[in-house]
């Protein structure tokens, strides 16, 4: 079964989609659910709600905000407090309502993740429609270097299309063998799911032959040192960036 894991509604302040439209969209791209996470509120997933049938799963949830970059709370029908930005009172907001705390895009504007949060999350995206490679100058960090890191620190990865158009909406996509929502949050839990990102484009293409040719001329680039150590907890040492994804 296909489901889409990140998605999002009029609901967010970045979006004009109508749940409505999201869901008829979604059922003939041949999704088997998908997830309303606006950012920091429910309301779009309780709205999504009344669309669901025995065909069809919505799984609530919510983006939030945090010092650490967004986290997404999956499987959850209330959202905390919007001025809460601690990433660990967050994930402790998810994890005592039997939610999942899912990293999105980890890597879209920072190459560091705090190794105490990392101890704390179910699972990062290991591959975000929307952020494909990231956004930081003169890194090249991908879908290989995330899963990698996910595995390094027994993260389980989800594949999702951060749509905020109709036309990004099943863009990608994770593959979960069950229907029922606590099965398929057991599925994640346990890492029994696959990845289903869209082929890459000319441009991504184009960008990896580049990167290629200047792996040969110039050798291997190493990662950031932060990276696989986990790197200090965001929010100490470094002035957090607005993500809005």
């Amino acid at each position: 079964m296909e489901y889409d894991l990140h998605c999002h509604t009029k609901y967010s302040f970045d979006c004009r989609m109508e749940p409505r439209r999201v869901v008829e969209i979604a059922r003939r791209r041949g999704l088997r659910g998908l997830a309303i996470t606006d950012h920091d509120t429910v309301a779009g997933a309780m709205d999504a709600l009344q669309y669901q049938d025995e065909n069809f799963l919505i799984i609530p949830g919510f983006e939030k905000t945090t010092e650490a970059g967004d986290i997404l709370g999956l499987f959850m029908t209330e959202a905390p407090d919007p001025k809460l930005k601690d990433p660990f009172a967050v994930v402790e907001f998810i994890h005592t309502r039997g939610g999942l705390a899912i990293m999105p895009h980890p890597f879209a504007y920072r190459v560091t993740i705090g190794k105490e949060l990392v101890k704390c999350l179910d699972g990062i995206e290991g591959f975000n429609a929307r952020y494909p490679r990231t956004q930081v100058p003169g890194i090249a960090f991908g879908t290989d270097e995330i899963v990698e890191f996910a595995r390094a620190n027994n993260l389980r990865v989800t594949c999702s299309s951060d749509s905020h158009d109709y036309g990004a909406i099943a863009r990608a996509r994770t593959v979960i063998p069950a229907e029922i929502p606590e099965e398929i949050k057991e599925a994640i839990r346990r890492g029994n799911t696959v990845m289903a990102p869209p082929p890459p484009s000319a441009v991504d293409r184009i960008a990896s032959k580049i990167g290629e040719a200047a792996k040969r001329l110039l050798g291997p680039s190493e990662p950031p040192p932060t990276l696989w150590e986990g790197g200090p907890r965001l929010g100490d040492d470094d002035e957090p960036r607005p993500e809005g994804g």
